[in-house]
């Protein structure tokens, strides 16, 4: 599976609080700039929320 067909890896849309940086890219985002909210696997339980990632340029 790659990162474009796991849906699992953008848990959905939404606003990073200020000071966040991308996952990806490592850089930060604009006021009101869309981030996909990022999901991170653990061994038991549902998968905790992680970092944020820019919605268009590190799709």
């Amino acid at each position: 599976m790659t990162a474009t067909t796991d849906a699992r890896q953008g848990e959905y849309v939404t606003y990073a609080p200020k000071g966040e940086k991308c996952a990806k890219c490592k850089q930060g985002f604009g006021p009101l700039e869309r981030v996909w909210r990022l999901t991170v696997e653990r061994q038991s339980g549902a998968p905790a929320f992680g970092p944020y990632q820019h919605y268009e340029k590190c799709r």
